[in-house]
């Protein structure tokens, strides 16, 4: 059966376009997290590595933690993004099926609770993912990961590439902040344009009821005195 809204329609395409957008975001997230994992164990297993290739491998490794731990990071964040815009959408579409006709009601009322449930289920795996991937290490192995190693037991060009990635870490939360506040600037632009319209028509709609009534008045008069 047919929706009556075409509005809802377009809404629930946009909405199946998140979906897919977000399983295929969070079945990359489960990659570099199930990496991430194996390369920690690597790090906090010396006998992993040969002994005269410890110093060059578990540098490598290092690097690769850092890269992969940036891309989950902002996998993250764009994923927590589009669910905050999927649940808008499904806002969206609960108020046109509560305006639709009593036949098309309940069809459209089932799709958003359907959508509101899968919903949960993405973002309890992106919680679940997310913990994993931005797990950190224990006291006793975080020398290994690099984080308790203080600036200046760094070399130049290891404290050079974590002052770069620093520097585009920031630069990526600014522009998802500036990503975030032009969406809502926007949004209260286009609802100000709304009443603005509205207002508009309930104008011209005062407008003629008041020349109605002076044609009335006119009417009344006229007949008033052929009545005398």
């Amino acid at each position: 059966m047919a929706v009556s809204s075409e509005r809802f329609e377009m809404f629930q395409d946009e909405l199946d376009g998140f979906r897919e957008q977000l399983e295929a975001a969070l079945d990359s997230l489960a990659r570099e997290a199930t990496a991430l994992s194996s390369l920690r164990k690597s790090l906090a297993d010396p006998s992993s590595f040969p002994p005269q290739q410890q110093p060059q491998q578990r540098q490598q490794l290092l690097h690769e933690v850092e890269r992969r731990s940036a891309t989950a990071a902002s996998i993250i964040s764009r994923s927590r993004d589009d669910l905050d815009q999927v649940r808008k959408t499904l806002d969206e579409m609960e108020a046109e099926a509560r305006q639709a006709p009593r036949e098309y009601k309940g069809e459209m009322l089932s799709k958003v609770r359907r959508g509101r449930a899968e919903v949960s289920k993405l973002h309890s795996r992106l919680r679940k993912l997310a913990e994993e991937a931005e797990k950190k290490p224990s006291y006793a192995d975080a020398d290994l990961l690099g984080a308790a190693a203080p600036p200046e037991a760094l070399t130049a060009e290891e404290a050079h590439r974590r002052q770069v990635r620093a520097g585009i870490s920031t630069l990526e939360r600014t522009s998802q902040s500036i990503a975030r506040s032009t969406r809502v600037a926007l949004e209260s632009e286009a609802v100000g344009e709304e009443i603005v319209s509205d207002l508009s028509v309930q104008r011209e709609t005062l407008e003629r009821a008041q020349s109605r009534v002076h044609d009335t008045e006119q009417e009344l008069g006229r007949s008033e005195a052929i009545m005398r």
